[in-house]
């Protein structure tokens, strides 16, 4: 839900499991569980350990949180606020086996470039051929 104009994150504190409850200038309040993100991802299992999950920061200009040096794992406030979890989106069709071994490097695509090249299988297969003719073995 995106939240009203003006409103900004105050505070962030660990609450149990996964779970951070998040106070804003307005009032509200709201207790989000990220289990179901985290281990969704395989490169954001390391936050299952809770002592690195406790380990939030807070960009108090954006209301964005992030783990990590490198923003592992980032949600700007319009993700949280008034939210109870967060949930991985699914993608439609899944990945498409490939039988070519020469495969080195799967990339997730913004979706301008997926609408030009006629969807996320084909703009996949020509992202990976490209650096697969790039990137010799």
């Amino acid at each position: 839900m995106k939240p009203p104009k003006r409103v900004n994150l105050i505070s962030a504190k660990y609450f149990k499991d996964y779970k951070f409850l998040f106070k804003f200038n307005n009032g509200n309040e709201s207790i989000v569980d990220f289990e179901p993100i985290i281990s969704h991802g395989t490169s954001l299992l390391n936050y299952l350990d809770v002592s690195k999950f406790k380990k939030i920061n807070i960009n108090k200009d954006t209301g964005d949180i992030y783990w990590g040096k490198n923003w592992d794992m980032c949600f700007h406030i319009e993700a949280y606020y008034n939210e109870t979890a967060i949930i991985p989106i699914k993608q439609k069709g899944g990945r498409k086996k490939s039988s070519d071994k020469k495969v080195v490097l799967r990339l997730y695509i913004p979706q301008s470039i997926v609408d030009a090249n006629g969807g996320i299988e084909s703009s996949q297969e020509k992202c990976t051929k490209l650096l697969n003719d790039f990137l010799p073995l």
